[in-house]
C-alpha cells in the first residue's frame, strides 16, 4: 500500500529510486505496483509481472488495510471514493445512500474486515513463496502502519487486529528468509512522527522509509559502492540477488 505522503515530499518508491541512483552512479527503477487501498490478494494481479522482471529486490507492504475493521464493503468503498469524469448522474445519489449506509452500520456496530486473518496469511504465503521459487529477488516485508486512537474509535478492535496481521507478516518473512522491517526501524523514531494519522506516511516518514530500503537494497544487491559521505548499511535476512 503506498499513497502520496500528508503534507509535502515524494512517495517512497520515487525517494528509494533517485536514493539508489544518485548512490551509485547507475539507473535505477522502482515500479510501484499496486493501488490505493491494496489488500494482499491484489497481489495475484501483479505477481507474473515481477518474476518476468527478475527484480533485485521485492518490498511487500500490506496488513493495514486488511485488518481495520469497517462499515462497509471493499466494493462500496470504492465506488464511493471513485467517482470519475463522465459518470451517470445518479451515481452521487447513489453514493450518499451508501454513505448513510455506511453510517448506520457503524452506529449499531456491524463492522466488515476487508481480508480475514486466515485469507491474509494464505495470500501472503503463496506470494513469498512464488517469489522465492521463480526469483532470486532480496524480499522486503515492511510493518502496517500501526492505527491510532480514531481509527480505534471509529472500528473499535482494529488496533488488535493490525498487531495480529503484524504477526502473521513477521512469521511469513521468518519462513521465506525475507527482510522484516518494523516502521519505528526505519524511522528511527516513533510512529507519530512517521505516522501521525496512524494510517498514511508523513513526507518525512517515506523519505526515512526508503533511505533504510536503499541501505538493504544495496548491500543485498552487491551494488554499495556509495559516494564520499553517503553511509549504506543494513542488517537482518538472507542475501538474495536476481540472475544478470
Amino acid at each position: 500500500m503506498v499513497v502520496r505522503p500528508r503534507g509535502s515530499g515524494l512517495p517512497y518508491p520515487r525517494v528509494l529510486e533517485s536514493i539508489l541512483s544518485e548512490t551509485t552512479g547507475e539507473v535505477w527503477v522502482v515500479d510501484n505496483l499496486s493501488r490505493v487501498a491494496a489488500i494482499a490478494s491484489d497481489s495475484s494481479t501483479y505477481a507474473d509481472r515481477l518474476v518476468a522482471d527478475q527484480p533485485e529486490a521485492i518490498v511487500i507492504h500490506y496488513g493495514h488495510v486488511e485488518a481495520v475493521r469497517r462499515p462497509h464493503s471493499r466494493a462500496s468503498w470504492y465506488r464511493i471514493h471513485e467517482v470519475r469524469p463522465g459518470s451517470p448522474r445518479w451515481r452521487p445519489l447513489l453514493n450518499w445512500f451508501r454513505v448513510r449506509s455506511a453510517g448506520a452500520r457503524r452506529v449499531v456496530g456491524l463492522r466488515r474486515q476487508w481480508m480475514t486473518l486466515a485469507s491474509y496469511e494464505r495470500a501472503l504465503d503463496e506470494l513469498l513463496g512464488y517469489l522465492r521459487s521463480e526469483t532470486l529477488a532480496t524480499l522486503i516485508l515492511v510493518e502496517a502502519s500501526p492505527g491510532n486512537d480514531r481509527i480505534e474509535r471509529w472500528g473499535p478492535g482494529s488496533l488488535g487486529q493490525i498487531a495480529r496481521y503484524n504477526d502473521v507478516s513477521q512469521r511469513a518473512a521468518s519462513r521465506f528468509g525475507a527482510v522484516w522491517l518494523s516502521l519505528e526501524q526505519a524511522a528511527g523514531s516513533s510512529h507519530d512522527e512517521v505516522c501521525p494519522d496512524g494510517t498514511h506516511l508523513s513526507g518525512e516518514g517515506h523519505r526515512r522509509l526508503a533511505e533504510v530500503l536503499a541501505s538493504i537494497v544495496l548491500e543485498r544487491s552487491g551494488a554499495a559502492r556509495p559516494r564520499p559521505g553517503v553511509s549504506v548499511s543494513s542488517s537482518d535476512g538472507a542475501p538474495g540477488r536476481s540472475p544478470g
